[in-house]
């Protein structure tokens, strides 16, 4: 009895693993953003395809008490599934996740986690907080994008993507409302390309599609 009841366990576990690992091996992006990012962000998601094989995590800098609308928002500018993160998730294919107000996130084993923003946390650090996590569970297979916005949040992120041998892309400062956030990023790091959001799209579909085909061969 005991040797089938480990022969049972054996078997529930090699299911549960083949369940989960095609949300593991997907491609994760993530996109930060903040003043100026919203339209960038509609641009961008303007020229991906519904069946875009990635899915893409939405950071930007929202006021704790802010109820955020734009998971509606991008909804009307993409085929892509659009909805608010959840605590805990494996993401899915062609979905995009928008990252709640007054919270960070964070992916672990390929699944993402969202946790409460701590009230002595006075500068928001959504994007190097999320970047640097992706980094270290994604390491070569992580993307990052940063786009329009103040400050320098996503700058340190980019850097330890680039540290992991991951990408980074980053809006062209010309094209950006506030050019603070991707300079930033060029300034600390070298990244893979500089483009505005139409291209940086091109850019993306270009990358995740090329590296699927070699994994393919």
């Amino acid at each position: 009895m005991k040797l089938n009841m480990n022969r049972s366990e054996q078997r529930l576990r090699r299911n549960l693993a083949v369940a989960v690992k095609p949300s593991q091996d997907i491609y994760i992006i993530g996109l930060g953003a903040s003043a100026g990012g919203q339209s960038a962000l509609e641009e961008f998601f303007e020229h991906i395809p519904a069946d875009f094989p990635a899915a893409f995590v939405v950071l930007t800098h929202i006021p704790r008490a802010y109820h955020s609308e734009l998971p509606s928002i991008l909804a009307r500018h993409t085929a892509l599934s659009v909805t608010r993160m959840m605590a805990q998730e494996f993401p899915e294919r062609g979905h995009i996740y928008v990252l709640p107000e007054n919270a960070k996130a964070s992916v672990n084993h390929g699944k993402l986690f969202v946790a409460p923003r701590q009230e002595d946390e006075i500068i928001n650090t959504v994007v190097d907080d999320f970047f640097c996590s992706l980094a270290m569970d994604q390491r070569d297979r992580a993307i990052g994008v940063i786009f329009s916005g103040m400050g320098s949040d996503g700058a340190k992120g980019a850097l330890t993507i680039h540290n992991h041998g991951g990408i980074v892309l980053v809006q062209d400062p010309s094209s950006t409302d506030f050019k603070y956030m991707p300079t930033a990023a060029i300034e600390l790091d070298h990244p893979a390309a500089i483009l505005a959001p139409a291209s940086l799209a091109e850019k993306i579909v270009e990358i995740v599609n090329s590296r699927i085909d070699k994994s393919n061969q």
